[in-house]
């Protein structure tokens, strides 16, 4: 199996990448054996630290996470998984961190942490194609006055005719209806949601039944946050989780996934250098903590899962590195063994 890595291809002591030297985007290969790991080929890009991908529409995209503007590029893509034509457009904001494309809509979704903007494109045959909106965020949330600490925006999830939207410096989520498509589309705030002050949402996955877990970055843990969509939207917060990792270093959260067929969702814990597994024990989507284990590098980014379920692949951001985890018929991580040198990687999609 294929899959592409993204990275901090320059200095970035604004985004936590002050030493960054990665190439662009990689292009490596997982074997489904033994989860052996192998570099196919880079391909230069500037700051590529999140993509999205879509093997079906053959499609790639990333931001440029620049301290000063920043664009979105949309590849055409190979069946093999390499990158070919490249179109961009400016995302209307500084530092944009993530991207979440929408092909049912034809829109993109780019958020700005250091630019504190929210971005909407258009996208033409999954290309981008022109800036139809820049949101900024609300101060007052839910009634809640959160003017006096600066919005950042980290990522989006697509959920039907909506958009969610985490804002890690207000501890905030806003949920959006999305009207029309393209270049004509728009968005309206359909629910917010107040978290407790220094929660700092931070990644959102999708869970079941409405069920959304928002990775906690600034108070180590989980949100699990009931989604209601249609006629009366509305966001409700079902459990707060804390997440001690190995108990190493007070943990930064990253990234959050749940596992394509079990009832088993993970988080990853920066400083702490860890993997933390949770149980889902109930209807309602709430966790229980099963055990956290050693991400044998330095600053866990990002990780994915493959669509199986049968291997967990994790980038090392600080260590320079992709480790390649098999996971057992209960969700539990054991190291295959393989690793493979990527200069600091940042976020995972496989092909």
């Amino acid at each position: 199996m294929r899959f592409h890595v993204g990275s901090y291809s320059r200095r970035s002591p604004w985004a936590a990448a002050p030493d960054g030297h990665g190439e662009g985007i990689a292009l490596a290969e997982l074997s489904e054996e033994s989860g052996a790991l192998e570099l196919v080929e880079f391909r230069f890009d500037d700051n590529p630290a999140y993509i999205d991908t879509d093997p079906r529409a053959a499609r790639l995209w990333t931001v440029t996470e620049l301290e000063t503007g920043g664009a979105l590029h949309g590849y055409e893509v190979d069946a093999d998984g390499t990158l070919g034509r490249r179109t961009g457009v400016d995302t209307g904001a500084d530092a944009p961190c993530h991207v979440t494309a929408d092909l049912v809509h034809d829109l993109a979704y780019v958020a700005h942490y250091q630019g504190a903007r929210f971005s909407v494109l258009a996208l033409d045959d999954g290309l981008p194609a022109s800036l139809v909106e820049v949101h900024e965020m609300p101060g007052v949330v839910a009634g809640v006055d959160r003017r006096d600490a600066r919005p950042r925006p980290h990522s989006s999830l697509v959920i039907g005719d909506h958009v969610l939207m985490a804002d890690c410096g207000r501890d905030s989520l806003l949920l959006f209806r999305i009207h029309g498509r393209g270049a004509d589309a728009r968005l309206s705030l359909a629910a917010e949601l107040a978290l407790p002050e220094r929660t700092g949402p931070r990644h959102l996955a999708a869970g079941r039944g409405g069920i959304v877990y928002v990775s906690n970055q600034n108070t180590p843990g989980i949100s699990v946050i009931e989604v209601t969509v249609g006629a009366d939207p509305a966001l409700r917060v079902v459990q707060l989780v804390a997440s001690p990792g190995l108990g190493r270093a007070a943990a930064l959260t990253s990234e959050v996934a749940v596992h394509p067929t079990l009832p088993i969702v993970y988080l990853a814990n920066r400083r702490d250098e860890s993997l933390s597994v949770f149980d889902i024990v109930a209807e309602d989507g709430s966790l229980a903590l099963r055990e956290s284990v050693d991400v044998l590098g330095a600053w866990p980014r990002h990780f994915r899962v493959t669509p199986d379920g049968g291997f967990l692949l994790v980038a090392n951001q600080n260590s320079d590195e992709v480790v390649s985890f098999a996971v057992d018929e209960r969700g539990g991580l054991s190291w295959t063994g393989h690793r493979l040198g990527i200069p600091t990687p940042t976020m995972i999609r496989y092909w």
